[in-house]
């Protein structure tokens, strides 16, 4: 029987989001890449310059404080590179899979993966939002 921490064992995903995009873009691109990371895949975490994820809030004891609680545990178990050298990755060929709010990753320089998922399918009415 497979581990469920191993169903995932040697897939690749690209995790991306365009910059600018809103936070909730960015909690969920980054919630699908932990899920996927709990299940055994090797996630690839392109961060931004200025990371939006950082940025947000937590309430201890009553107190809203910057501490980075969710970007640490969103961010766990993932490898984190920055700039050419995401897109480098990105590009090399071991991608599975890119979890992505860049509507047209070929466009942004990266390959089409085997599967892109993106925050609308491109049947929606939301393409490219």
């Amino acid at each position: 029987m497979i581990k469920p921490d191993a169903l995932l064992d040697g897939v690749t995903v690209f995790e991306a989001v365009e910059p600018g995009e809103p936070e909730v873009i960015h909690i969920a691109v980054s919630f699908a890449g932990r899920l996927l990371a709990d299940l055994g895949a090797r996630v690839v975490r392109a961060v931004p310059s200025e990371d939006p994820l950082s940025r947000l809030k937590s309430k201890v004891d009553e107190k809203v404080v910057e501490n980075g609680v969710l970007a640490t545990y969103l961010g766990r178990d993932k490898q984190a590179m920055a700039g050419p050298e995401a897109l480098a990755f990105a590009a090399s060929g071991s991608v599975h899979l890119i979890l992505s709010s860049i509507a047209e990753p070929i466009s942004a320089g990266i390959p089409a993966p085997r599967v892109c998922v993106s925050a609308f399918g491109a049947e929606s009415d939301l393409a490219g939002v």
